[in-house]
C-alpha cells in the first residue's frame, strides 16, 4: 500500500511556488501603482480696487442716491393686489 498522506514532492513544489507567486504579485502591485498628477499652479487673483465707469448717468456713470429709482413707489404692488382680490372673489363664488 502507498502512503495515504500528501506526497512530499507536492509539498516541496507548493512550498516553492506559492512564495514566488506571492513575491511576483507584491512586486506587480507595488510597481504598477498609479502616480497622481501634480496640480497646476493657481491663477493670479486681481486684487486691485474696482474702477467706476466714466460718463453721464444713466447710461455711462454711476449715480449714488438714498432712494430707489422709482421714487419709492409701490412698483406695481397695487395691480398685483387687485388681481389677487379678483381671484379671491372668483373662488368665493364657487363656494356659494
Amino acid at each position: 500500500m502507498s502512503n495515504p498522506g500528501p506526497n512530499p514532492q507536492t509539498n516541496l513544489i507548493l512550498s516553492i511556488v506559492f512564495p514566488v507567486v506571492a513575491l511576483i504579485a507584491i512586486a506587480v502591485v507595488f510597481f504598477t501603482k498609479p502616480v497622481p498628477a501634480a496640480p497646476g499652479a493657481p491663477t493670479a487673483i486681481n486684487t486691485q480696487a474696482a474702477k467706476l465707469p466714466n460718463g453721464e448717468p444713466p447710461y455711462g456713470g454711476v449715480t449714488i442716491a438714498n432712494q430707489l429709482p422709482s421714487g419709492g413707489g409701490n412698483g406695481g404692488g397695487a395691480a398685483a393686489g387687485a388681481v389677487h382680490e379678483a381671484a379671491e372673489r372668483e373662488c368665493l363664488q364657487w363656494l356659494r
